[in-house]
């Protein structure tokens, strides 16, 4: 190479590191002038985890670059002489390379692998930070009888620094191989193998570290078989497994030792007889015993340990189930998110946020839906709609309630004119109070770090600001965190984006895996609710009242950004909802064997499954979620589970079905009930003959004091225009019926109930009626094979046709 490409290699390798730090310090600087515009815990919590990232960043590569510099310097200097050919005119002439180029050219290529193999260490963050400061559980696994914050917190942090030394060891052993055979120190002659001793050398270290890493991995396999699911097998059974490892953790030291041998004495046959058995004893111990310890059945009372991990992984709170004293539920939900963003979107709006909320009214308290929406056009503007659930119009659609004194012409609720932040906002904007953009050497890095050429055009008296999505926002204050859709919530009559921040955990001892954004996860727990204005960006961050020491420790790492709970603000903390997509996480897990509740009807066993869980009122004050389980053999209701927040923390309750009389024994053979009625069979042929579509909502249950309750909404939607409650169809024990408002549904059964449970069925109209619906549940249990179900249909027949 001549001097003049030396330099130009020489400029574009400065030029092209002088951007990749000068794009980091960008970016870096960036953050902490935005972080400062919301608080001084903001630039620290900030600062801290870019800075742990560029150490990471730092000490991976240098570390890689010096093991790999390490190896390829070691072998350069095993070289004699390198010679290379020129051709001058008609002559061939061989020249030898400087040692001093060849030291170098083993030092270049060290520090490029250093550079490939180390780069993205900052995704270590997390394990690295969560170690750092340490998580404490107080319950013990069963076998290892470790805390439960071994694994949370250091396990993964092992994993990171054991994956990096088994990632540094082998390839560098390979590209030392591949080294040696291209200059000949390792070749074959006469069918057999030739290392040179300096190659013998060099390659039976490695070969010893990588027999070593080997037997950490071993020593750290008690802990993943803890952590990976599986059938529960009997303690002996297990211990069998973790004794298997460790045994083989000691097998890859003696292969270490025998590694060493062979530098000394060279016979070949020693290493690789050494290595066979490591590799057959690997296959017997991932295959063979994991067979032989499956036969081992699980010892009695495993369910009630199975459970206490989910629980405690998946942040299931149980609270006690109670009996309602109602006979129907107290605020029937007719509304869900779907229907609401119909409406927003008949009224010329986009859908931001519908939150279940309970409203102070003049007329007490209302179970409503508080509906953040935008005008097409206009990002600037978020109105906020409140709709009291289980009420409509006179023609059907949902009413929208508005405050004292505003005029009567006004939908919203409340309007915020020129909103800064809004789901799905723009990449940045320039606002009132923000981050100033100074002069020529600030709006550039700040042009650069968002790579946004707009920048350069504001004018110097303006003000900037950038992550204007609420969940965004939050992440950019604590990524370690997974956050979800913004809900909005009304406090002190002033709007407010609420963003409700799960935390994930790698790994879990004995607990469930399920699929968490796309990835397996070992855990999901409430972690962080953070609360921004609309209007200002005004943030603030708390600790969830159902967060755990996982979610406690990373608060303690942000420095005081994440406020207690305790100052959570009493007005949210009572309308605080219950994170959605955390539930359909725990129904999945509580689907298992162990906990014995059946399985979700039409539930998909895909990733990204639809919710099945629906919206419910336990009172007008308190908004919960519901999902029914069900028997998956017999198709037969089992479990109603309701998820709520008790004084902010989350909570399940799970009610057993203990099969009474009802109308149907699932959801759809009693929509196949409601289907035949004849006013909603002429509602429907009217919509349709009008152009509009049907559709139907989800079925609700209600476990009272009296019979099982259910009811299901029927819409119809019009080609433009708001959606319109149909019908509502309701059952009660034997008795359906239905209604267009709520009050007329209830009505139509309770007291269809009265006449067909409490009084003879003397009337031979009645007769027929109980008549037809117990052939139909007998016809239907038959259908799938419920003879037990079967059975007491008939009975129920031949006592209802007894004269």
């Amino acid at each position: 190479m001549t001097r003049r490409a030396r330099r130009l290699a020489t400029a574009v390798a400065l030029l092209v590191a002088a951007l990749f730090v000068g794009r980091w310090t960008a970016n870096f600087l960036a953050e902490r002038w935005w972080a400062a515009t919301i608080s001084p815990a903001a630039v620290s919590a900030v600062t801290r985890w870019k800075l742990l990232g560029l150490a990471l960043d730092g000490i991976a590569i240098t570390t890689a670059a010096c093991w790999f510099a390490l190896q390829a310097v070691v072998v350069a200097r095993a070289i004699a002489s390198v010679q290379v050919a020129r051709q001058v005119g008609n002559l061939q002439l061989r020249e030898t390379i400087p040692t001093r180029l060849l030291l170098l050219g083993a030092v270049v290529t060290g520090i490029l692998l250093g550079v490939v193999t180390g780069a993205g260490a900052r995704e270590w963050r997390a394990p690295v930070a969560l170690a750092w400061q340490g998580v404490t559980y107080g319950v013990h696994d069963p076998l290892m009888h470790e805390d439960v914050g071994v694994y949370v917190s250091r396990l993964p942090l092992w994993d990171v620094a054991h994956g990096f030394a088994v990632l540094l060891a082998v390839l560098g052993l390979c590209v030392v191989l591949m080294l040696y055979a291209g200059i000949g120190a390792i070749r074959r002659e006469k069918s057999e193998l030739v290392v040179h001793p300096y190659a013998r050398r060099h390659v039976g270290l490695l070969m010893v570290v990588v027999a070593w890493v080997i037997s950490v991995g071993y020593l750290l396999a008690p802990y993943h078989f803890l952590t990976t699911p599986g059938p529960p097998i009997s303690p002996e059974g297990a211990m069998t497994r973790i004794r298997a490892a460790q045994l083989m953790a000691g097998v890859a030291i003696g292969v270490g030792l025998l590694s060493l041998l062979w530098i000394r004495r060279g016979r070949h046959a020693l290493l690789a007889g050494a290595w066979s058995v490591m590799a057959i004893g690997a296959l017997v111990e991932r295959i063979v015993v994991p067979a032989l310890t499956a036969q081992a059945s699980a010892p009695a009372g495993s369910d009630i340990v199975l459970r206490k991990f989910d629980a405690l992984a998946w942040g299931i709170t149980l609270a006690t189930a109670t009996v309602p004293t109602d006979t129907i539920p107290p605020a029937a939900a007719i509304w869900d998110r779907a229907v609401m963003a119909r409406f927003v979107a008949g009224n010329g709006g986009s859908l931001l946020a519908a939150t279940q909320a309970s409203l102070n009214t003049p007329r007490g308290m209302v179970p409503a839906w508080l509906v953040a929406t935008s005008v097409r056009g206009d990002s600037s503007r978020v109105d906020i709609l409140a709709i009291p659930d289980g009420q409509t119009v006179t023609s059907g659609p949902p009413v929208s309630l508005r405050p004292a004194g505003n005029p009567a012409t006004r939908l919203a609720w409340h309007s915020v004119e020129q909103a800064r932040l809004i789901p799905n906002g723009p990449a940045w904007r320039g606002v009132p109070t923000g981050v100033e953009i100074g002069g020529v050497f600030r709006r550039t890095l700040l042009a650069w770090a968002r790579q946004a050429a707009g920048m350069l055009i504001q004018s110097s008296q303006e003000r900037i600001d950038w992550h204007l999505d609420p969940a965004e926002r939050a992440a950019a204050l604590l990524p370690m965190a997974s956050w979800l859709s913004p809900n909005i919530a009304m406090v002190r009559d002033q709007p407010l984006w609420v963003v409700q921040g799960l935390i994930p955990l790698d790994g879990f001892p004995l607990a469930q895996r399920a699929v968490w954004r796309g990835e397996i996860s070992g855990g999901l727990v409430p972690g962080f609710v953070a609360t921004m204005d609309p209007a200002t960006g005004a943030t603030q961050v708390y600790l969830d009242p159902g967060a755990d020491s996982t979610a406690a420790a990373w608060a303690r790492f942000s420095h005081g950004l994440v406020e207690p709970a305790a100052d959570l603000p009493a007005e949210l903390r009572r309308n605080l909802t219950y994170p959605g997509p955390l539930l359909e996480t725990q129904l999945g897990v509580l689907e298992s064997s162990e906990w014995a509740l059946g399985r979700r009807p039409g539930r998909l066993d895909v990733a990204g499954s639809p919710e099945r869980s629906m919206p419910a009122w336990n009172d007008p004050t308190q908004p919960v979620w519901q999902s029914a389980f069900q028997d998956p053999d017999r198709r037969t209701l089992t479990a109603l589970v309701t998820a709520q927040r008790t004084g902010g923390a989350p909570s399940l309750r799970i009610a057993r079905y203990n099969g009474a009389i009802s109308a149907s024994e699932n959801a759809g053979e009693l929509q196949q009930l409601w289907g035949r009625m004849l006013p909603l069979m002429h509602l429907r042929d009217s919509s349709g003959a009008a152009g509009d579509t049907v559709e139907t909502g989800p079925v609700h249950w209600y476990l009272g004091s009296g019979p099982l309750a259910a009811w299901q909404n029927s819409y119809s939607i019009p080609a433009e225009g708001p959606p319109v409650l149909l019908w509502i169809s309701t059952a009660l024990g034997t008795t359906i019926g239905g209604g267009r408002s709520v009050a007329d549904a209830w009505h139509s059964v309770m007291v269809g109930n009265a006449e067909n449970l409490q009084a003879p069925a003397t009337d031979e109209a009645a007769t027929l009626r109980q008549a037809r619906l117990w052939m139909f549940r007998a016809d239907s249990a038959l259908a799938r094979g419920d003879l037990t179900a079967f059975g007491r249909a008939i009975e129920e027949l031949r006592s209802v046709l007894k004269p």
